[in-house]
């Protein structure tokens, strides 16, 4: 597998895990505070990037060909490992953009909702991926530098 390839999917797969949405925010109340009394702001904040980020940490195979796993470190590192045909790995880092402000491969509008990250690999192209969907055990990405292909993987750690 091509390593232009196989940094696509690691991208989708990064995507996915953003996007899902699952991010906790504490309760009014928690702390006895009912912020009466205080101005409300007119618009909902977006979730924090922090939080949306730790929904896709972890190792992650892919359903559409097992011999990928890709692992999305806190420390914002990726590895990706290949077993198949001689095996194949490497690393890189990974970042939360702005697709607005950013040329990630897709129009800014049509990824509304959606997380997207840029991968970056030593010695390799850039590579956006964007996060469709996200759960527990599911990771759904979209590979925004190469024309938009969807892939899933299962968490396995």
């Amino acid at each position: 597998m091509p390593v232009r390839s196989f940094s696509v999917i690691i991208v989708t797969l990064f995507l996915a895990a953003c996007s899902s949405g699952n991010v906790q925010t504490p309760a009014p109340n928690e702390q006895g505070n009912d912020n009466q009394g205080q101005q409300q702001p007119d618009t909902v904040p977006e979730p924090d990037k922090q939080d949306a980020q730790n929904t896709f940490i972890g190792t992650w195979q892919s359903n559409e060909d097992s011999s990928l796993i890709v692992r999305y470190g806190a420390d914002s590192t990726v590895s990706v490992t290949y077993t198949a045909q001689g095996g194949m790995a490497f690393s890189g880092t990974w970042t939360v953009v702005d697709p607005s402000e950013e040329n990630v491969g897709a129009d800014a509008n049509t990824l509304k909702g959606m997380t997207v990250l840029r991968l970056n690999y030593p010695n390799a192209s850039t590579v956006y991926v964007g996060i469709k969907n996200v759960t527990a055990t599911t990771l759904q990405t979209v590979e925004l530098s190469e024309g938009g292909k969807v892939a899933t993987f299962t968490k396995v750690r």
